[in-house]
């Protein structure tokens, strides 16, 4: 299970402190923290971490100071065709403040719970 922590302005000189640990299986690949872009999408640069095979990431922040990141519930074996959860942070990073509610609305997460590519479980959670 992944887990993460933070406090918002209890260090003078930090306004947020984060701890995170990304539990997932060890042998998927991912590249380390670096500035990208989503694949085909128009929006800022991404800052984090990056899934090789969903494309996605556990933990992103862009330099409009956004932030997200995505905990989830370990299943012992991979689901057919369904979508990596790590597509979600992305998505809200993407976004320019007036299509959050847009993207994130019920019509768009029933869709993605209806399509036969369910997600994994997961949490996400932005700043």
């Amino acid at each position: 299970m992944c887990i993460a922590a933070w406090t918002w302005q209890a260090h003078p000189a930090y306004g947020l402190l984060l701890l995170f640990n990304r539990d997932e299986y060890h042998s998927r690949p991912t590249r380390p923290a670096q500035w990208w872009a989503a694949a085909g999408e128009e929006g800022e640069e991404i800052l984090g971490g990056r899934d090789e095979l969903g494309g996605g990431t556990w933990l992103g922040c862009t330099k409009g100071g956004k932030l997200a990141f995505l905990t989830n519930v370990r299943e012992p074996s991979p689901r057919d065709g369904a979508r990596s959860r790590g597509e979600l942070p992305v998505r809200y990073l993407q976004v320019r403040p007036s299509q959050i509610c847009s993207v994130f609305s019920v019509p768009s997460v029933v869709e993605l719970k209806t399509t036969s590519c369910m997600m994994y479980p997961k949490i996400l959670s932005s700043v």
